[in-house]
């Protein structure tokens, strides 16, 4: 931060999010997404979340990480898109 501060003039206060310090981190826009949804719900009253997604899905992962984080019931619905893509390894 000093060194771009430094290309900038040296004169700016500059912030980073940090994407990985997040509930659920390595969701990149996922995560960022959420933020905002899941505080909307909370501020809407809302007391559970649903969403649905492929039975490996990142963003089902991250929701439930993220409702959890704000005390909120989370349901996924999940379908196995692809023929075969889950269960057992063969």
């Amino acid at each position: 931060m000093p060194s771009l501060n430094k290309a900038f003039g040296g004169d700016l206060s500059l912030y980073i999010k940090r994407d990985d310090l997040l509930p659920g981190s390595g969701g990149g826009n996922k995560t960022r997404t959420l933020e905002f949804c899941i505080a909307d719900a909370l501020e809407k009253s809302a007391n559970a979340i649903i969403t649905g997604g492929a039975v490996q899905s990142n963003h089902a992962r991250l929701t439930a990480a993220w409702s959890a984080k704000g005390g909120l019931d989370c349901r996924l619905i999940l379908e196995e898109r692809v023929k075969g893509n889950h269960g057992t390894a063969q």
